[in-house]
């Protein structure tokens, strides 16, 4: 062997070299026979080999890693072939394949021939039109999709690379993985087509060795054709089941595959996908058990199989995963926020649905985030009877640190102003002014709540909108509108510049869904505004849209306004003293109060200064300039604050 590598100029290890014989053997067994003993060792490794290959596909972590398994499903495509020519032969000429073949053939039966042949007719349509027909649907969808997104993707990190939200290397992996998956789908495409064929191949040989032996048992050696029949048969069937089981497995390990290749939860094998997903919805199994319960209490059905299925629906409700809207101490993964409640919290916002309210209010929030921003919060966890609150009282954490509190009371709603002497006094979620719970007209406890947890999870937008997400909304508008990103990104603003901005927008409560909006403004800011605040001032400007319907969705806004004095005490950069500044909020927050919808309107050179004195106390409260609004928006002062 060394000298013929040598000779050709390869380098072969000694484990090519052994499949390469491997391999050579496959294609000796065509012709060659072999003894029994033989065939009953190959079956075996055949069977054990495709079991092993469908438990690799499904606990692969990495998918994309098993770049080989095309290769391996031809050599066990070929080895299934070239065993079947072998046993055909050892039939047709001995009657004996077999050990092995023969005890399939004898379960299969299990007395009856005409049985036996009919459940493996069942067996075998269901392998070729349901299993194979069924995973090469699957491999040719899947290399079709890889292929077509192919170009997107591609000019996807080239965008990114360009915005510069991912350097040299990481466009290098992300290019090596768009090739693997594309090639490893076309691969599995191809491969599949001869899984299927393999599939017509074993069902013409099955019908050769079931006449072909009838015929030859009878005519050839003189048995009488029922004997012939039912040696004849075993056989055939014990010899299809032998090859029918491999591909069965191997088709469905290759469709696992398939079905994974571009799965949105790298580096998790199949069970860990599936619990991830299926296993927190408790409501599904509980449905289940409840089904099988009615249908146990039928007349005329089977009491305990039925009754047996339900406990094990139960069960299986009980062993899953912690419901992400369930009570815990441990922070779970991908939560970026997260609620705690306390007992008396959670009557108030369910009164008797505490178990779904308080997660009906997470996802109300997270689908107004999606519906007005286009920003996904992630899943918002819920602690439940929480004791580190007051009773009544509940808390949002980003990231484990808490960042706010509040507290609900059941039977109340909240009011602002709060009528005098109210013992349950709250600030507004939005506006931060003060306001309290009283027994009569107002906003519901569960509305209080669901406002809560959105003006934080506004607040702390940068948790979740980070570089990364805005380099990726930006990648999609330049599929669509390259020269426009190119006249943005980078000539006027790099990444992390635009991501604060983002940020800035949507903590004013502006929405970022419309990039392509926000990207026609920023081009046509003037390139001289350096600093952030000079291009969100610019920005604001060219969203006057946006900024009216904000503040003036029926075309009228009512605004409060400040004094001129407090306004060129500000311009001359005059600090106000901690108790004038008290008693300027105090003011603001009382005007606010006996008017929840108006904004606070000031002159367009003091709104970022006035913003930052004002948006600590009231971080909702909408403050706007003139010059941001559109002219036919019509404006009614109703009340001037910090007048002398």
């Amino acid at each position: 062997m060394r000298w013929v590598t040598q000779g050709l100029g390869l380098r072969i290890s000694r484990q090519d070299a052994a499949l390469a014989l491997v391999v050579s053997a496959l294609v000796g067994l065509l012709v060659v026979p072999v003894s029994t003993v033989v065939l009953d060792v190959l079956l075996s490794l055949q069977l054990a080999v495709s079991l092993v290959v469908l438990a690799v596909a499904v606990s692969a972590r990495r998918p994309l890693a098993l770049t080989a398994f095309p290769a391996v499903l031809v050599v066990l495509t070929l080895s299934r072939l070239t065993l079947n020519v072998s046993t055909t032969r050892a039939i047709l000429a001995d009657a004996d394949a077999g050990r092995l073949v023969a005890a399939f053939g004898e379960v299969m039966i299990a007395g009856s021939a005409t049985v036996g042949l009919i459940v493996f007719g069942v067996l075998s349509v269901m392998q070729y039109l349901v299993v194979s027909r069924g995973a090469e649907r699957v491999a040719q969808v899947s290399a079709r999709f890889a292929l077509d997104a192919l170009p997107g993707r591609q000019l996807a990190i080239d965008g990114e690379v360009r915005s510069g939200g991912l350097d040299a290397e990481g466009a290098r992996t992300r290019r090596l993985s768009l090739s693997r998956e594309a090639g490893l789908a076309g691969a599995l495409d191809g491969t599949m087509k001869m899984v299927k064929g393999e599939s017509i191949a074993a069902l013409c040989i099955i019908a050769v060795n079931l006449i072909g032996g009838i015929a030859i048992g009878t005519l050839e050696q003189g048995l009488p054709l029922a004997e012939a029949v039912r040696s004849y048969t075993l056989l055939t069937i014990g010899d299809g089941l032998l090859q029918q089981l491999p591909s069965v497995l191997t088709t469905l390990a290759a469709a696992v595959l398939v079905t994974r290749i571009a799965s949105p939860s790298p580096g998790q094998s199949l069970w860990e996908s599936v619990s991830e997903q299926f296993g927190n919805e408790r409501s599904a199994a509980v449905v289940g058990a409840l089904a099988c319960l009615l249908l146990a209490a039928l007349p005329g059905l089977p009491f305990w199989p039925l009754l047996l299925a339900a406990l094990v629906m139960v069960l299986a409700s009980g062993l899953r995963g912690p419901d992400p809207s369930g009570s815990g101490d441990a922070e779970p993964l991908g939560e970026t926020f997260r609620v705690g409640l306390s007992v008396e919290a959670e009557r108030a916002i369910g009164g008797s649905e505490t178990v779904t309210a308080d997660a009906r209010s997470v996802r109300a929030v997270r689908h107004r985030l999606r519906r007005s921003d286009d920003v996904d919060s992630g899943p918002i966890g819920v602690e439940r009877g929480v004791t580190d609150v007051p009773p009544g009282g509940f808390r949002i954490s980003v990231n484990g640190v808490v960042v706010a509190r509040g507290s609900l009371y059941e039977g109340r709603r909240f009011v602002t102003p709060g009528p005098l002497g109210s013992d349950a006094v709250c600030a507004h979620p939005r506006t931060g002014v003060p306001g309290a719970w009283f027994d009569g007209p107002g906003q519901s406890p569960e509305a209080y709540f669901e406002e809560h947890v959105l003006q934080v999870v506004r607040r702390n937008i940068g948790a979740v909108l980070g570089v990364q997400a805005v380099a990726e909304r930006v990648a999609l508008l330049e599929i669509e509108h390259p020269a426009l990103v190119r006249a943005v990104v980078p000539r006027c603003l790099d990444l992390p510049r635009l991501t604060r901005l983002h940020h800035r927008l949507v903590e004013d409560g502006l929405s970022v869904r419309n990039t392509r909006t926000i990207f026609e403004a920023l081009a046509q800011t003037p390139t001289d505004a350096t600093s952030d605040d000079a291009v969100l001032t610019q920005l604001r400007r060219r969203l006057a849209a946006h900024v009216s319907a904000l503040v003036a969705p029926t075309g009228r806004a009512s605004v409060l306004c400040l004094s001129t004095a407090i306004e060129e005490q500000v311009r001359r950069g005059a600090t106000l003293s901690p108790e004038h500044l008290e008693e300027l909020m105090t003011e603001l927050g009382a005007a606010s109060a006996h008017h929840p919808d108006a904004a606070l309107l000031v002159s367009p050179d003091l709104r970022l200064a006035i913003a930052a004195l004002v948006r600590p106390h009231f971080h909702g409260l909408p403050i706007i300039a003139a010059d941001e609004l559109l002219p036919e928006i019509r404006l009614t002062p109703v009340a001037i604050v910090g007048e002398v």
